[in-house]
């Protein structure tokens, strides 16, 4: 899941008008329509702070008074900035003309990022997402409509546009509506949003919901069905069910190393180990 959002600064902006950005730790990027790809490589500070302190909401942790880049967008080419890092997840935070970015990726591997199309300096903020600490990371700058692969408009309208798109995984739809409203000079947003397809799947392939309930109630098995042969298999019961599911063990009135413990219904309470005359639990079914 994505937190992208994006606040109207205009304190942040007039001083950024007045007195431009800081001087960046890791470097300085131009981008322009003629030039619209570049990158440069960085680490995060490990004694950052919350980034709220350069927005409310923002996430992670970064250096407010020393931004790590400073994006320069000559022209009003629609641009994506991405921070990724192998060590770590990230937070992001861009500041330009009036406005605050910020993303991160909430440690699911989505890269952060933020896109701009207004010409002029951006303070790029790359910060670590979980505690301030020190990750190298990788920042790229690239055409924001570069994941699509195609667009078909299909019916426009004087206030709509409806559009086919195929596309590469990492294409934020709501993203690219919003952006390409931008670069008409207008403002815009997705009102509707469906998946058709995805890699050799599409939806002629798809399968109701109810029906999909239906079936794989159907085709459920047991955890029983599929133990280990080798594991000694002991009915316990319902004080013993107890016990396990705080962790406790219980006697073992079996041989075997390791057991598969049933309840009074044959359902399976958990695996456990022997140890002495007990069955300690390695892994537990059963709800407390």
């Amino acid at each position: 899941m994505t937190t992208m959002r994006t606040v109207t600064l205009l304190t942040c902006a007039l001083a950024i008008a007045a007195c431009g950005p800081s001087e960046p730790r890791f470097g300085i990027i131009t981008v322009s329509a003629t030039a619209p790809r570049a990158s440069l490589t960085g680490h995060t500070s490990p004694t950052g702070a919350p980034a709220i302190e350069l927005s409310p909401g923002c996430p992670g942790f970064v250096d407010p008074g020393v931004p790590e880049h400073v994006v320069r967008l000559e022209d009003a080419s629609a641009v994506t900035i991405t921070a990724r890092s192998p060590r770590g997840p990230l937070a992001i935070v861009v500041i330009g003309p009036g406005e605050v970015r910020c993303d991160s990726d909430l440690g699911s591997g989505h890269a952060p990022h933020a896109s701009i199309n207004q010409p002029g300096e951006y303070v790029v903020h790359v910060g670590a997402l979980e505690a301030a600490a020190d990750l190298p990371y990788e920042l790229t700058v690239a055409p924001t409509v570069a994941a699509a692969e195609s667009r078909t408009a299909v019916s426009p309208t004087a206030e709509t546009l409806t559009a086919r798109i195929t596309c590469a995984g990492g294409t934020y739809i709501r993203a690219l509506a919003r952006d390409l409203a931008r670069a008409v000079g207008s403002a815009g947003h997705c009102v509707a949003l469906r998946r058709t397809r995805i890699g050799a799947f599409g939806i002629a392939d798809a399968i109701p919901a109810l029906e999909l309930a239906e079936r794989a109630q159907a085709a459920l098995r047991s955890p029983v069905d599929g133990l280990d042969p080798s594991l000694t298999r002991e009915s316990i019961d319902a004080d013993a069910c107890s016990a396990i599911a705080h962790g406790r063990a219980v006697p073992a009135r079996s041989p075997g190393a390791r057991a598969a413990l049933l309840g009074p219904e044959g359902a399976l309470v958990a695996i456990a180990e022997r140890q002495g005359d007990l069955w300690h639990p390695n892994v537990v079914l059963a709800h407390a």
